[in-house]
């Protein structure tokens, strides 16, 4: 059956019909669409977040991050 034999078809339902037409293809339509996913958890929930906040080293992350960059610089010159 082509597009147009159907709309034809539809088209001589009466409007009772048409609107059962309606819900069926719209209920077929929700069970072939995928499962939608959970929304993504923010980053501040993952179980990593926070994980070395009690290494002494880590009191002042930026310091930390300043002498690593120092020591890795300073090979790679030296």
């Amino acid at each position: 059956m082509t597009h147009r034999q159907l709309l034809h078809k539809y088209d001589c339902l009466s409007r009772e019909a048409q609107r059962r037409v309606d819900e069926l293809i719209t209920a077929l339509a929700a069970e072939a669409a995928p499962p939608r996913s959970p929304p993504p958890r923010p980053i501040a929930k993952e179980p990593f977040v926070g994980m070395w906040r009690d290494r002494p080293e880590f009191a002042d992350g930026a310091e930390w991050v300043r002498s690593l960059r120092q020591a890795q610089w300073s090979r790679r010159l030296g």
